[in-house]
């Protein structure tokens, strides 16, 4: 019997092993785990991919004591854990690492920046909302990830100077929402030009036609524009985008100063499937009726907040197969608008 029982244990201890060696993705965001967690998953030495993001009890310590056997790591989510600049200094150990994101840990700064230094492979990088990352540590990102794909500082609001992004020539998407970006900026990051497909300039307010001219005349792949809050950009700016004839997606929600008449600019879109115009205050019925016309590929149509659309505008968009319409917060849309759009639309209406 004992020696049955030995056999049984080995048994056990076998399957153990080879799970954890067949485990290639743990995903325990938003939980309520340790650092004495992390360091009781050291043995998943196969592990690509790890996500602890909003783990607010994670810290250096428990980052720092799985790391060392993550060699084949290529994920890392950290969003809004405890790390800060000592935690990303255990990171020389995952070599292979491709994907880091880190935003909103508010410990981050520059010197977490410098040292990356050693993960060569890296492709994403997401530092969103790190308010102490600075142009400095956007000069050491040029300097030393020349094969990123995708960089986000969003709400790094001490940047200012992008030109040193201009050597990160694999470069397809650039999120710089709230960051402290001028006409000026977006001149410096023609170096991009062949490669960018998506740009965030949200909330970035010193922008205006001048910076969306430059956009257009530069970045003639780009398909994917964010402008969200941008209050400088007015209706002549608008005529610039409409060059960008391979834009799918455009948002500009609580761009103040947009009308009807801005809308006519984006006639040349013609692939565009969705477009954000949540809080324009001035648009109206006409300009619904203009997408209606011109933009007959969109699939997505947020339009909530635009006080001057009534039932009449929704009514001009029978044309359309929508997969989701948002219409929240539109006063003069009534019961009778409503079930319009849920006839017009193929998927969701929130309204």
């Amino acid at each position: 019997m004992s020696f049955l029982r030995k056999a049984d244990s080995t048994v056990r201890w076998k399957r153990r092993n080879i799970a954890t060696q067949l485990l290639l993705s743990l995903n325990v965001s938003d939980t309520v785990i340790t650092d004495v967690a992390l360091h009781s998953i050291k043995v998943l030495r196969n592990l690509r991919c790890l996500n602890v993001s909003f783990c607010a009890n994670i810290t250096n310590r428990g980052l720092c004591y799985c790391t060392s056997a993550f060699f084949h790591l290529q994920e890392l989510s950290l969003v809004h854990t405890g790390i800060s600049d000592e935690g990303l200094s255990s990171l020389h150990w995952c070599a292979k690492l491709r994907s880091l994101d880190v935003r909103y840990c508010r410990g981050i700064s520059n010197a977490s920046i410098l040292l990356l230094e050693s993960l060569k492979h890296l492709q994403e990088l997401r530092v969103g909302f790190c308010g102490g990352v600075t142009d400095e540590g956007l000069s050491y990102i040029g300097m030393h990830h020349r094969f990123l794909t995708h960089l986000d500082v969003s709400g790094c609001d001490k940047i200012s100077t992008t030109s040193v992004l201009a050597t990160l020539k694999h470069l397809r998407i650039l999120r710089l929402r709230n960051c402290s970006m001028s006409n000026d900026s977006i001149a410096s990051l023609e170096g991009l030009a062949d490669v960018l497909v998506e740009l965030d300039i949200s909330f970035c307010s010193n922008i205006t036609g001048r910076g969306l001219a430059r956009i257009a005349d530069t970045f003639p792949h780009l398909r994917y524009l964010s402008m969200d809050w941008c209050e400088g950009i007015t209706d002549e700016g608008l005529e610039h985008v409409g060059k960008l004839k391979r834009l799918v997606s455009v948002s500009m929600a609580a761009c103040s100063a947009i009308t009807d008449e801005g809308l006519l600019h984006l006639a040349p879109c013609g692939q565009l499937e969705c477009l954000v115009i949540r809080n324009c205050r001035k648009i109206t019925n006409g300009g619904l009726s203009f997408i209606c016309q011109h933009l007959g590929k969109l699939q997505f149509l947020d339009i909530s907040g635009c006080l001057r659309i009534t039932d009449d505008g929704i009514e001009s968009l029978q044309n359309l197969q929508l997969q989701q319409f948002k219409m929240q917060y539109c006063s003069k849309i009534t019961e009778v608008g409503i079930a319009l759009a849920k006839t017009y639309t193929v998927g969701d209406v929130d309204a």
